[in-house]
């Protein structure tokens, strides 16, 4: 209160990408920035650069002067008692860092607030302090993934704050398709389709003819791979997938294998039910936005009616009837249509008006079911998904053999969005749309950086002469401004690297411009040619032709598109330089588990919605961070026996050791110096998670590691000042699965995984790589694990050899397990530090711990 609230930025221009920041419109105060220090370096700092984008709405320059002008008009004190321009700034320094936190103080009594008024649906877990509990509190910061949020309301001094009630009223709609891909027999045919279903948005596809685990095909392990490595060259999601035929499963003649493709969503659950020895059916669980159906996935014969109508009764009727009570979705290649006089059309010949003896089997099979098309369609004569196009008229037709049928309870929210054309094989996509019958209001989630953008030429470009121009500045900031200056520059960079994404998705999408022209052109053809108006003016030869040129034209251009994710995607598995199998993708992946939290058991009762799910996982996991009461006299017996051993003669056997002082003072210097963060860029792992700010490792090696020095005076600043930066130590929490847990629906069933910020992570890797030589020679051989030079499989070999000497010995004995449950978490911090003294370990040691545990 009494503080004015921050400027208000400017409209962003029409074509901003909605993360760019919008540069604020600062007052221009008389005399504003000129007795500040870091008003002047900024001024004296190389701000004429080359344009960072080709085309783009900033350069480096704009963006050095945009940090410059946050920082100038940061709230600072003035004293009227003719300090000099030093103790001005130090005063102005304090004054800024008081009011950050502040600030810092007023967004938490707002978000207090806001979470007693209405229950948030997220959480944010943050370090405890040393002897207390676990802190779970709702977080200034975006929505975890630990629940899902709904809607925002920002505040004056913090990120969204979502609230339930808020922001969008329900998911988008589900795409499912049904795709005849003509057998899945390379990286191109993987590419091709993959880049199809992704252009168009597809959820969920339901494929016929994979050819999987057949001798003219590959593998379903080699097909995922293949479906990996596009998705990554491509830098788009893949699908997850329940095949219909699996190795070793005899295909009947003509079972070409079925399958359904699904994309990884928090609301979408997909699980294999049934699937028919002949690789023709399959039978899948779906549960989405309050929907609870069963997809049925056929491909029936095409060598007539008589094996039709065998498959009609001795495979799809079996799975339909034996399914649970749910609304069914029938999709697939049925290779024989209802009404040859609506469905069907050949150029050369008139085609037999009436029904086949296939239809009054599937109406005995289906009754009271739907062509979804014909409800929004009854006499078209369009939605044709089948086309043979021969050297001449008399071999062309088409048909709309690839149909799907829905019984009345789920009618309602089903649409028919047309056929998607594909170039490959002689079957379009046919495209439905499932609209959500209740949904669960959620945020706009986590938006992290991927790590495929650094690899684009662009971007790279743009980020490095972002970097350059900021590092430069940065040389002349003060070591007591540069924590403020790091502040802006980094929730900077990042707003810069989500615009850059969206650039390149942008850039993706006016690239496959070409593919949805040429998908439009044969789409028109195709409907030309299925009208027969052409025809019966005696043009459809003409008609024909077009048809086929579109249709080539079509294949030519997602040819084109996909030849580079297929590239990519046969490289990488030239570097495997390994045939894939199922047992050894079972070996390389392990075993998955659920991947989506459907319930929660919670007082007595099961939570379906994400705030009880959420209530639930946070209790649990405060309780079993929280720890149990502190026994005082048992530390102090357990420090009087560490410190008399210590004093034993260092030649004594098993005797505690300190660290050697020399070795300790080193690695608690207070300086982080550029070549161990370089050090650690070397090393760090590339492709990891990101942390709440949504920056992954990769932000931070670019150009050369042109980031370290800057890093290491931050690190350096921190542990000086005995501050962190604004959201250092927060970490998203992913619960994970724990393997042959009985019931998933315990809280204890899943796993605690917290995601913390890259530059967390980096300096955690700096202190290791310090402490290691220092803490090795007071730390015993039998502690195996996390020291450079030990294995903790030394632990197994000598469990092995006690095993061996019992029985050598002809007697008996026991093996003792002991875990401590939440040891990092529920270890008494004070006497963490009473021990480390005791062990000879430095007060700049002491100073970097407590840092990181606060």
């Amino acid at each position: 209160p009494g503080n004015p609230p921050p400027p208000t930025p400017p409209p962003a221009p029409p074509m901003q990408p909605r993360c760019a920041p919008a540069r604020e419109a600062l007052p221009q105060t008389e005399g504003a920035g000129e007795d500040r220090p870091l008003a002047r370096a900024f001024s004296a700092a190389p701000t004429a650069v080359a344009a960072a984008d080709s085309g783009g709405d900033s350069d480096a320059g704009s963006d050095v002067d945009w940090i410059s002008r946050r920082l100038q008009h940061r709230p600072t004190a003035v004293s009227d008692s003719g300090e000099d321009d030093d103790s001005l700034h130090q005063a102005a320094a304090a004054a800024a860092r008081a009011e950050s936190r502040r600030r810092a103080a007023a967004g938490a009594v707002a978000g207090a607030r806001l979470a007693a008024q209405a229950p948030t649906q997220r959480l944010a877990i943050r370090s405890a302090r040393p002897g207390g509990p676990l802190a779970a509190a709702p977080s200034r910061k975006r929505p975890l993934l630990l629940g899902a949020a709904a809607g925002g309301r920002a505040f004056p001094w913090g990120g969204p704050v979502h609230v339930a009630g808020a922001g969008p009223a329900a998911p988008r709609p589900l795409a499912i398709a049904s795709h005849n891909v003509g057998g899945l027999t390379s990286a191109s045919a993987v590419a091709m389709s993959f880049l199809a279903w992704d252009r168009a948005g597809f959820d969920i596809v339901a494929v016929q003819e994979t050819w999987a685990d057949r001798n003219s095909g590959r593998t379903a392990a080699e097909l995922e791979l293949f479906l990996d490595d596009v998705a990554r060259a491509a830098d788009r999601p893949s699908y997850k997938v329940v095949w219909g035929s699996a190795s070793g499963v005899a295909h009947l003649p003509g079972g070409c294998g079925v399958a359904v493709f699904f994309r990884a969503d928090p609301l979408l659950r997909v699980s294999l039910e049934a699937a028919s020895p002949c690789a023709r059916a399959m039978r899948v669980a779906v549960k989405w936005a309050g929907h609870a159906f069963t997809l049925t996935n056929g491909y029936w014969p095409a060598e007539g009616s008589v094996p039709r109508l065998a498959f009609a009764s001795d495979t799809l009727g079996p799975m339909l009837h034996a399914s649970p009570a749910r609304p069914h979705l029938v999709v697939g290649d049925f290779n024989w249509v209802e009404d040859s006089a609506r469905d069907r059309r050949g150029l050369g010949s008139a085609v037999a008006a009436g029904s086949p003896p296939e239809a009054a089997a599937w109406g005995g099979l289906a009754a009271g079911f739907q062509d979804v098309f014909r409800r929004f369609h009854p006499t078209g004569r369009s939605g044709m998904t089948f086309h043979r196009m021969g050297e001449g008229s008399e071999t062309a037709r088409v048909a709309r053999l690839d149909r799907a049928y829905a019984d009345p309870a789920l009618l309602p929210h089903l649409s028919y969005k047309g056929v998607v054309a594909h170039g490959r094989g002689d079957h379009h996509i046919l495209s439905l749309s499932l609209r959500p019958a209740a949904g669960e209001r959620h945020g706009p989630g986590r938006r992290p950086v991927r790590a495929g953008l650094f690899a684009s030429p662009a971007a790279a470009a743009s980020i490095a002469t972002f970097v350059q121009g900021v590092t430069s500045a940065a040389a002349a900031v003060p070591d007591e401004d540069v924590l403020d200056f790091f502040a802006v520059v980094k929730k900077y960079y990042g707003h810069k690297l989500r615009a850059l994404q969206a650039r390149e998705s942008t850039a993706r999408a006016h690239a496959r411009a070409t593919v949805a022209g040429a998908q439009h052109a044969a789409s028109q053809a195709l409907d030309r040619l299925a009208d027969g108006a052409d025809a019966a003016a005696g043009n459809g030869q003409q008609a024909l032709m077009r048809a086929v040129e579109a249709q080539a034209a079509l294949r030519t251009a997602e040819r084109a598109a996909a030849l580079p994710a297929a590239a990519k995607g046969r490289a990488a598995a030239a570097v495997r330089n390994e045939r894939a199998s199922p047992s050894l993708t079972a070996f390389l992946r392990g075993h998955a588990g659920p991947a989506h939290i459907d319930g929660m058991w919670k007082d007595g009762g099961l939570a379906l919605d994400n705030a009880g799910i959420v209530g639930a996982l946070s209790g649990h996991y405060a309780g079993v961070s929280a720890g149990g009461p502190r026994d005082a006299s048992a530390q102090a017996d357990v420090t009087a026996a560490l410190r008399a051993d210590l004093d034993v003669p260092d030649n004594a056997p098993h005797s505690a050791r300190r660290m050697p002082a020399a070795a300790a003072a080193a690695a608690g210097s207070l300086t982080v110096t550029e070549a161990e963060v370089r050090a650690v860029f070397m090393e760090a792992p590339g492709g990891t998670s990101a942390g709440p700010d949504g920056l992954p490792y990769e932000a931070w090696r670019v150009c050369n590691g042109v980031w370290a020095g800057l890093l290491a005076r931050v690190f350096t600043a921190m542990v000086r000042e005995d501050r962190l930066l604004p959201g250092f130590n927060d970490g998203t929490i992913t619960p994970l699965p724990k393997p042959g847990v009985p019931d998933v629906r315990v809280a204890a069933a899943w796993r605690p995984i917290t995601l913390l910020e890259a530059l967390y992570r980096i300096l955690a890797r700096v202190l290791v790589v310090r402490f290691g030589p220092a803490m090795a020679p007071c730390i015993g051989a039998e502690q195996t694990a996390f020291l450079t030079g030990r294995d903790i499989r030394d632990s197994l070999t000598e469990v092995f050899v006690v095993l061996a000497e019992l029985a050598a010995q002809g007697g008996g004995g026991a093996v003792v397990l002991l875990d401590i449950a939440k040891a990092y978490d529920t270890v008494d911090r004070d006497f963490l530090f009473t021990v480390m003294t005791e062990m000879g370990a430095s007060e700049g040691m002491l100073r970097w711990v407590r840092l990181l545990l606060r």
